[in-house]
């Protein structure tokens, strides 16, 4: 199939240069490069072709194969001006790509991305190469000589950097979600909870593989389930060197009262460079019961700023934000249902 896709384009792009029977043609040399990169990183190997004057290459197909515990084959990239290639990426273990140009390929032609998997090993991981066809542009049959690649995995010798833009928000009744920014050389990150901002009370530490998150940057906590529970985030990205910082990652704060049938919302709120952020989910079980939600700077009943409230009333199962320059190291959210007044909660974030 590759053989026509690529004869036929040829011949379409050649028009009147073909020749037919001229037999083998001489020894262009296709070339698989080396590049190096850490476990969690990319590296970006180049395509080169050698070419030979007395025949010049107008169409190839190549298989790279590779160890797939170490690497993932993710991106392709024409280099050269004219070239055309396609590549399936599906394979595991292997690469297989068609490369065209009407005038004869020279130079750096394509790049190939690959994905180091976070747990691979250092060392040199071999990038196989076998050229399955190789015509000229005038259509003969090419003897193209091949040589291989590689990918060096490099011994992590420094922790990743700290991630960013670390937010929380509601999901559902009981989920929310943590997501950030990622950072490269990350294997795995750390998450750490706590019942209280200093971190210091009810404190617990989970490792998190890069290959668990199925986004690579976000994952769900579930949410507190007592009236006045509130908990604490922060996260850490690792690699086989060790860990980055922690970085806060906002928290949770719960209202069920009297009952879950009556006032029952959760907030969650984070701090980003000045700027609070706070969400409020009403939790309510009762269809149909929606619930006016108010946000305030500070503690809401002990002299708060009130900063504003979801523009309509919230349903059952919704969620709604709001963001304001944070003068108070606390931030609050509070529900009501009219005629009946407010129960508010409040986290700190700064």
């Amino acid at each position: 199939m590759w053989r026509k896709l690529l004869l036929t384009a040829v011949a379409l792009t050649t028009a009147g240069l073909l020749s037919v029977g001229r037999g083998q043609a001489q020894s262009p040399q296709i070339s698989v490069g080396v590049a190096a990169s850490s476990p969690g990183s990319t590296a970006i190997v180049a395509v080169t072709v050698s070419p030979d004057p007395q025949a010049p290459l107008g169409a190839a197909v190549l298989r790279i194969a590779y160890d797939s515990s170490r690497l993932r084959a993710t991106a392709f990239s024409p280099l050269s001006e004219g070239v055309v290639a396609e590549c399936d990426l599906s394979a595991v273990g292997s690469v297989r790509c068609g490369l065209l140009h009407a005038t004869g390929m020279a130079g750096q032609v394509m790049s190939l991305t690959f994905q180091v998997l976070p747990a691979a090993a250092p060392g040199v991981v071999p990038l196989s190469l076998t050229v399955e066809e190789c015509f000229t542009v005038q259509g003969d049959g090419a003897n193209c000589l091949r040589a291989d690649g590689a990918v060096v995995v490099q011994s992590t010798t420094t922790p990743p950097p700290a991630p960013l833009l670390v937010a929380i928000r509601p999901l559902s009744t009981t989920q929310a979600l943590i997501s950030w920014l990622p950072t490269s050389g990350t294997t795995h990150y750390r998450l750490r909870s706590a019942l209280n901002f200093e971190m210091t009370f009810g404190v617990r530490e989970t490792p998190l593989p890069v290959e668990s998150l199925p986004l690579g940057n976000g994952l769900t906590v579930g949410v507190p389930d007592a009236d006045g529970l509130a908990f604490y985030y922060q996260l850490a990205a690792c690699n086989q060197a060790g860990c980055s910082p922690f970085v806060r990652a906002g928290g949770l704060a719960r209202r069920i009262w009297p009952g879950a049938n009556d006032w029952n919302f959760y907030m969650a709120a984070y701090d980003f460079i000045g700027t609070t952020t706070a969400w409020a989910f009403n939790a309510s079980p009762v269809p149909g019961k929606a619930s006016v939600i108010a946000f305030y700077d500070g503690i809401q009943g002990f002299g708060a700023t009130p900063r504003g409230q979801c523009s309509l009333p919230l349903p059952p199962g919704s969620a709604c934000t709001l963001s304001w320059p944070g003068a108070s190291a606390f931030a609050s959210a509070s529900q009501s249902f009219p005629p009946f007044g407010e129960v508010g909660t409040a986290l700190r974030v700064r």
